[in-house]
């Protein structure tokens, strides 16, 4: 008889060939007993080798996300409710995880009666490309600012289950946005910085921009959706600070080469101001030539950021 699933793993897949099988291989890995958990991942449309090289592990159950309901929060909701387990874990594939991740995700709800989640902290995978370093080191400094998110955590499946699952009207946010709603309805959840995995970073300067545009669009809607968790300058985020922006250049309008120099500086100077204890960590952990392109891409992220939330408000949201 076979034993009852005591922890499923869901992953969400698009295209992912060149980072699955790393990704597999290390959850079939796990010092966990292997008939005590299952490895769900659900392919998000593919149209590379992504399910090829999924098929190629056994204790690996596929599932095609449904036709045309694409996302990030679909199919992770697919995996949930097709998930055998009451302990439903996290992760993504582009991350590896060390042997002892289940276990540790598994042992601490299992001990702790009181909460319904648990994770940890992302660890860079180091690359070759210095943006990819980057932005991993950029990740692992913000540690647990954002709270637990998906590529390594754990939840009860029936609290899951009672909070509708993730909201599939965010372009992103969807694991804060989660979090939240949990604490809102007295759930308790836990970040332990022991917990591990190893997350590869996005490689190209596209791609970065690209997600923090989308990151953007995705703050409107949880300062829209949570607007408690936000100070008075984020919820006003965008237009404060074109706003701003604006009539500083105004001031400077002497000369177009003055204004945009003054505009430039004052960009830098305002993702610099936000940010002074996160630098401090990146410095703390790298060299000065990480420090620099990270306030490279901070200046990028603020930009985009604030492009992405005011595209969002402009829109008509039903």
């Amino acid at each position: 008889m076979r034993k009852k699933n005591k922890i499923s793993v869901v992953i969400i897949a698009y295209n992912s060939e060149k980072t699955i099988y790393k990704c597999l291989f290390s959850l079939s890995k796990q010092n966990f007993p292997k008939e005590e958990y299952e490895i769900v991942l659900v392919n998000d449309h593919s149209t590379d080798k992504t399910y090829k090289i999924a098929k190629q592990f056994k204790n690996v159950r596929i599932i095609n996300q449904i036709e045309n309901i694409h996302g990030i929060s679909n199919p992770r909701n697919t995996g949930i409710k097709n998930a055998e387990a009451p302990i439903i874990a996290f992760t993504d594939s582009d991350c590896i995880v060390p042997r002892n991740w289940l276990s540790k995700l598994y042992n601490f709800l299992k001990n702790n009666p009181d909460f319904v989640a648990v994770g940890g902290s992302l660890k860079a995978i180091k690359t070759s490309g210095v943006l990819s370093n980057v932005d991993g080191s950029i990740g692992e400094a913000y540690g647990n600012i954002s709270g637990l998110a998906t590529p390594n955590t754990a939840y009860l499946k029936s609290a899951l289950l009672k909070e509708q699952l993730f909201d599939t009207q965010l372009i992103t946010g969807e694991d804060p946005d989660l979090n939240w709603r949990l604490e809102k309805k007295g759930y308790k959840l836990k970040y332990l910085e022991n917990i591990y995995v190893k997350h590869l970073w996005r490689s190209s300067l596209k791609s970065f921009i690209q997600h923090q545009f989308n990151y953007g669009r995705g703050r409107a809607q949880l300062i829209k959706k949570h607007p408690k968790k936000y100070s008075v300058l984020e919820r006003n985020f965008g237009v404060s600070f074109l706003i701003l922006l604006i009539t500083l250049m105004i001031i400077a309008l002497k000369s177009i080469f003055i204004s945009f120099l003054f505009a430039i500086l004052f960009l830098i100077l305002f993702s610099l101001v936000r940010r002074l204890n996160l630098l401090k960590k990146i410095y703390k952990k790298n060299n000065l030539k990480i420090l620099l392109i990270s306030i490279f891409y901070f200046f990028i992220t603020d930009i985009f950021n604030t492009f992405g939330i005011l595209y969002q408000k402009s829109l008509k949201e039903k």
